[in-house]
């Protein structure tokens, strides 16, 4: 039996978070057998990724055909879904999009796109709850992750030298939004740069320039297997974001190995435990006012057990388990 044609509505082709587990979730369901369609609303075909010769990427001009399955990844796709023609839609949510917007006409917008009948698929606990406060009559399923790259695992990770001078601190920051956190991260480093001249910070993102100069290495656009490198010779992985559905770039740092000291983002409570396979902190002053890099480098009992856990837990998100899922809820619901 021919499987269904898929098409992923795609807001643009940015090297973010959830670009990559869309575009990652279509090459894997292409292997399968299915058709698959990207469609980008802004933006060319990506040349940081690797796909199957068989996904196809079109323009806004090639939208209008009619698929069996069309999947909106973003508040601005959901109303374009609405106005296309498929045998089943669906609605793919991997952050909470509210709270990207200040203004109360775009975030009225992302609310309404919740009352369109979608069948919605996200990725946690966290996520989930939010949309069925906006709408208690949404059909959802969650599930409960994405997977990683193998890439990630590959890489391994060099031993901290006794005495070394300079930790390498790592931030993942895919766009400099509100609540991805980018200001407190500023912040942070700052205030630990007045401490000691003894860090280097890295930042990664899609964005083309980095967003202060306070930064000692800026990579843009990395491809999975340039950031693994980048990962697995970081020292600490820092997170200072304020809304997270999931967060790739943690489970990607625990998959490398490295150690993550993170804000509670909501969406990270689906796999994060705290002084288990990760550091929470309630209040970004902790970073700095608690010495928590210092100590997680100084205790190597700390470094292994963060490592090793948070290793583990990554392995828990493999896309073999995830596909299945994905492919289930497109066949039967």
């Amino acid at each position: 039996m021919k499987k269904p044609s898929i098409c992923f509505l795609v807001f643009n082709s940015k090297n973010n978070g959830g670009n990559r587990v869309i575009f990652e979730l279509g090459n894997r369901l292409s292997k399968k057998g299915y058709e698959i369609e990207f469609t980008l609303i802004f933006g060319e075909k990506p040349k940081w990724l690797s796909l199957n010769k068989n996904v196809k990427f079109t323009g806004v001009k090639q939208m209008f055909s009619t698929r069996d399955i069309l999947v909106a990844t973003f508040w601005p796709t959901a109303y374009m879904s609405f106005l296309l023609s498929a045998r089943k839609k669906y609605y793919f949510v991997q952050g909470w999009e509210m709270d990207f917007y200040k203004n109360y006409i775009f975030k009225t917008a992302v609310r309404l796109s919740f009352s369109f009948k979608f069948t919605v698929i996200t990725t946690s606990i966290y996520l989930e709850n939010n949309l069925k406060r906006i709408n208690s009559q949404l059909k959802i399923y969650n599930t409960r992750g994405v997977g990683i790259d193998p890439v990630f695992f590959e890489s391994k990770r060099k031993i901290i030298q006794k005495n070394k001078k300079i930790t390498r601190i790592l931030s993942v920051i895919s766009t400099y939004a509100y609540p991805k956190g980018v200001d407190q991260l500023v912040d942070v480093i700052n205030n630990l740069k007045k401490k000691s001249n003894n860090y280097k910070f890295i930042l990664i993102s899609s964005e083309t320039n980095p967003y202060n100069n306070i930064f000692d290495e800026f990579i843009s656009n990395a491809s999975s297997k340039n950031m693994a490198n980048v990962y697995k010779n970081a020292d600490i992985f820092l997170s200072t974001s304020r809304s997270e559905g999931f967060s790739l770039s943690i489970v990607e740092s625990m998959a490398s190995g490295c150690p993550v000291i993170t804000t509670d983002s909501g969406g990270i409570n689906e796999y994060a435990r705290n002084y288990k396979n990760c550091i929470i902190v309630e209040k970004i002053n902790e970073i700095w006012g608690k010495n928590l890099i210092e100590k997680v480098i100084e205790n190597k009992i700390l470094y292994r057990q963060l490592s090793r856990n948070g290793y583990n837990t990554a392995k828990t998100y493999n896309w073999d388990n995830i596909v299945p899922k994905i492919e289930k809820i497109f066949l039967k619901s």
